[in-house]
């Protein structure tokens, strides 16, 4: 799927524009939305759709956040969600899905939160459908290796599928699993505390690290994306600074099993972070922290509540530099 970053301004101006222009105005701004026709509601496993139709935004609606507001709510409505022949065309619906994502940024959470839950009742019509959709939104928000990962976006799906009884229990149970995980750390909250032991032999407790800032990064020796993320962490000049004048500690820690790698790896960080491993297996095994994929990056304020959950090198850096 195309995870362009789309203008909304375009999007706006070219959903009102008349319909006679829309296949040369949709080819630049959004590849995957042209004219379609409307499904009939009672439809099922029709012919797969070959492309998508934007909803039109009455020209009365003037400002962008209005307008933003009523193309999220009103998204779906050339689309039958609960037609299953849209599994059969994945660069239509997905793509559609995508696209729909991308707007969330600038409209209001209640307003996101209205849209999502309107979405997913209108696929209820056919268990299959629904259970596509949600899973698509799965992959989106909830994959720690989508550039879409969004926990607070993904709420929504898990709570609408915890009061849906549509969906069995069974189905239920792994939503709630991820429902749980997703509420550990979350940003603004008190970071769980852990003890783990350093490359002197030393116990450490995290909450007693004195810095300004602790980055604590979750790591695997033999993950390849761990290394690239490491190179990046030294190589930016913000949290190197930090680093290297004491305002920000890099809790580097490794929670699996293997003693011995965790050993072998210590030469390849920098001396000036915090090198250490959950000897006890308490990160994992109480699942203090809801570690999907490695690397994993927390920052933390001085008094240990999350600024940054599972969020980028980019991100981390931006934070500093503003801050600063």
């Amino acid at each position: 799927m195309n995870l362009k970053k789309l203008d909304i301004k375009k999007i706006l101006v070219w959903v009102s524009v008349p319909l006679l222009f829309w296949g040369s105005i949709i080819w630049v701004i959004v590849q995957s939305c042209s004219r379609q026709q409307t499904l009939a509601p009672n439809q099922q496993e029709q012919q797969a759709p070959t492309s998508f139709k934007l909803p039109d935004i009455p020209t009365g609606i003037i400002s962008l956040e209005e307008r933003a507001n009523y193309l999220v709510m009103h998204y779906w409505e050339h689309f039958n969600l609960a037609d299953t022949s849209h599994i059969h065309s994945p660069q239509v619906s997905e793509q559609a899905l995508v696209d729909y994502l991308v707007l969330f940024p600038y409209i209001s959470p209640q307003v996101r939160a209205a849209s999502i839950n309107r979405m997913l009742k209108q696929a209820e019509g056919n268990n299959r459908s629904l259970m596509y959709w949600i899973e698509l939104l799965e992959k989106y928000l909830y994959d720690p290796n989508s550039p879409m990962l969004n926990e607070d976006y993904y709420t929504t799906v898990l709570k609408y599928i915890a009061e849906s009884p549509q969906i069995s229990e069974a189905e239920k149970s792994r939503f709630q699993f991820q429902l749980t995980g997703i509420s550990l750390n979350r940003v603004g909250m008190q970071a769980a505390d852990f003890t783990c032991t350093g490359v002197n032999g030393m116990r450490y407790r995290m909450c007693n690290i004195s810095s300004e800032y602790t980055l604590i990064f979750f790591y695997n020796p033999d993950c390849a994306d761990c290394q690239r993320v490491k190179e990046e962490l030294e190589m930016r000049p913000e949290t190197g600074w930090m680093v290297d004048h004491e305002e920000l500690t890099v809790l580097a820690i490794y929670v699996d099993e293997n003693r011995k790698a965790w050993e072998e790896y210590q030469s390849q960080l920098p001396i000036k972070w915090l090198n250490a491993f959950d000897d006890r297996g308490a990160i994992r095994g109480q699942r203090l922290y809801d570690l999907r994929a490695t690397p994993s990056l927390y920052l933390l304020d001085k008094n240990k509540k999350v600024l940054l959950k599972d969020a980028s090198v980019e991100k981390i850096e931006a934070f500093f530099t503003k801050k600063g």
